[in-house]
């Protein structure tokens, strides 16, 4: 009888001092992307296009976005790093039922390049290009490019500067 009664207590104590641990925060691996955290103004062409607010999650082993348009369109992505194959991932998930799931292609300092393929309202697979480019001023370069080539040639979407919101 005495060892059921520590099973709980042992279980707890692992949950607990294991939960502590938080690993992805010494990781740099984990650490790439840090540059896009913050709660920002987007810009594109000049005019405010949004609001995006990316947050540490998970005890720092993912990002989370929030990102909200003043006509109601809304979208939030998961962004993580995985230790399986070494690469980063997005999946978001819109207000008008949208879901793309990206996969890193390419990184750098400052940098972070995403792919996924899709398909558009007509039916068409795409593959969309994601890609985060941290600036010198503190602001953040979000383009998005779409291929119906397989990549051969893209065609440039929307391309977002991030500003620090005041």
């Amino acid at each position: 009888m005495k060892q059921l009664t520590l099973l709980p207590i042992l279980l707890l104590a692992f949950f607990t001092t294991h939960g502590q641990q938080r690993p992805c925060e010494a990781d740099s691996n984990y650490r790439h992307f840090d540059f896009w955290i913050g709660e920002w103004d987007v810009f594109a062409r000049g005019k405010k296009a949004g609001v995006n607010i990316i947050s540490l999650a998970e005890g720092g082993c993912a990002l989370h976005e929030s990102y909200t348009t003043p006509t109601g369109y809304s979208g939030q992505s998961i962004n993580y790093y995985s230790r399986k194959d070494k690469k980063w991932h997005q999946v978001w998930v819109d207000s008008n039922g949208g879901v793309l799931e990206y996969v890193e292609t390419e990184s750098g300092p400052g940098m972070l390049q995403f792919e996924c393929e899709y398909l558009n309202n007509k039916g068409e697979l795409l593959r969309s290009r994601l890609t985060f480019t941290a600036n010198a001023d503190g602001t953040v370069r979000q383009l998005f490019e779409d291929s119906k080539d397989e990549g051969k040639t893209w065609t440039p979407g929307f391309d977002g500067l991030y500003k620090p919101k005041n």
